[in-house]
């Protein structure tokens, strides 16, 4: 693949209580500061966000803060850069379409293009609000935007968007739309979700059951 996005992706660290931590999220050395964590932390620019944004438990110090907004912005940013600009990569990596040797950053398997990584746009984005840049609130529309339209294009491989899918995208566009004043959007996604939570018993379906269990996968 382009560059494997789970080779990338920030990891789990047990901070050191008694010092500040050097974390590279993105291209950006952020510290930690101490007493910023209770426990082991997952250190990547959502939860950044999440302690800029103000509300996140035992990090109030750092709303508003102007270097964690700066650190914060060089990991989006470089994020931002090295998206990949073949649509095809989006749900067809490795294939003609998307060989292997096309820059940015993309997976083979199309969750990470269109479920997990368009998640962590949108939270973070929503959460910047109107400090966002204009370049910036351009590539979190196109990263989540792209993500939500496969209601529209479908998935390659994918029969059809369907039971947990369909409510991690939905999400996706309520992100997006809340952080754009969409209420169109936010409408649409939301009247997805409501029309997923129904009782499907048909063999392999995927989603609620009459028995209270979801199934997934086709039911596996």
């Amino acid at each position: 693949m382009g560059r494997g996005l789970m080779s990338i992706m920030p990891p789990v660290v047990t901070p050191n209580k008694r010092v500040g931590q050097l974390k590279v999220i993105g291209a950006a050395l952020v510290r930690i500061p101490v007493g910023f964590q209770s426990g082991p932390f997952l250190f990547s620019p959502d939860t950044f966000a999440a302690a800029w944004h103000g509300g996140l438990r035992n990090a109030d110090q750092y709303a508003g803060d102007t270097q964690l907004r700066a650190a914060i912005s060089s990991a989006m940013n470089f994020w931002f850069s090295q998206d990949f600009t073949i649509p095809a990569c989006l749900d067809s990596g490795g294939t003609t379409a998307c060989p292997c040797s096309t820059p940015g950053f993309w997976n083979q398997n199309w969750n990470s293009n269109i479920i997990l990584i368009p998640t962590w746009v949108g939270q973070v984005c929503l959460l910047l609000e109107n400090s966002l840049t204009a370049s910036e609130q351009s590539s979190c529309a196109l990263m989540t935007g792209r993500a939500y339209n496969t209601f529209q294009t479908g998935i390659n491989g994918v029969s059809a968007i369907t039971g947990a899918n369909t409510l991690d995208i939905a999400s996706i566009g309520i992100d997006l739309g809340l952080s754009t004043s969409n209420i169109s959007l936010v409408s649409d996604a939301y009247a997805r979700v409501h029309a997923e939570l129904v009782i499907k018993d048909g063999i392999k379906a995927d989603g609620i059951r009459a028995d209270g269990s979801f199934g997934d996968f086709e039911f596996l």
